[in-house]
């Protein structure tokens, strides 16, 4: 997501990495849990779902983004997190 998508709102243990700067940012996701990714309708994040699988990580893209994670009634935040 871009900055001000995520300063809208984020899932409030979201860390904000544009989807540009993920191979960058490797070293600082964890392989041993699954990594969940979301952006603001679900193509940037199933796009960097499947860079990151093809990484070795496991990964899953939330579909629908954001706006789904709303409209199913979770938490946003518009707190910085990282």
């Amino acid at each position: 997501r871009e900055g001000w998508e995520f300063e809208n709102g984020h899932v409030p243990t979201a860390h904000h990495i544009p989807l540009g700067d993920v191979p960058d940012q490797l070293a600082e996701l964890p392989k041993e849990v699954q990594v969940w990714v979301i952006c603001q309708a679900g193509g940037r994040s199933m796009t960097a779902a499947n860079y990151l699988e093809s990484q070795k990580f496991s990964a899953v893209s939330v579909a629908g983004g954001t706006g789904s994670w709303v409209e199913a009634g979770k938490l946003v935040s518009t707190e910085p997190s990282n």
